[in-house]
């Protein structure tokens, strides 16, 4: 099992200005947390803190990136196109069954807007 490394001052991360870093960034920090939670402790409690402190640390990122998501200025229509599709990832695949009508609003011009996208290819 390699060690988990703690990353200090995550808090303090320069977070990216378009939406399609912001997305990579969601997805590094997604795949960390997984490290972490497969992380099985060795008996060694100074290691088992360090992945504790670096989970909460990449849990607050992740709070931070969605924060920032709402500020994104969009310029485009593929940026919309990839705020649409982070708000699924972040929204719709990790609510299983309990999507809100809100969330359904949304769901539906997404789809719509792939299907008139598509549409134009098409044309």
């Amino acid at each position: 099992m390699k060690r988990v490394v703690t990353q200090k001052g995550l808090d303090k991360f320069s977070l990216p200005e378009g939406i399609r870093d912001l997305i990579t960034l969601y997805d590094d920090v997604t795949k960390r947390l997984k490290e972490c939670a497969d992380y099985k402790s060795v008996g060694d409690s100074a290691q088992d803190q360090a992945v504790e402190t670096l989970e909460e640390e990449l849990h607050q990122l992740q709070d931070n990136i969605l924060k920032s998501s709402g500020k994104i200025i969009l310029r485009s229509k593929q940026d919309l196109k990839a705020l649409l599709d982070f708000w699924y990832m972040t929204t719709v695949e990790s609510s299983g069954d309990e999507i809100s009508a809100s969330d359904r609003i949304i769901m539906n011009f997404r789809d719509y807007y792939d299907e008139i996208t598509f549409d134009n290819l098409r044309a």
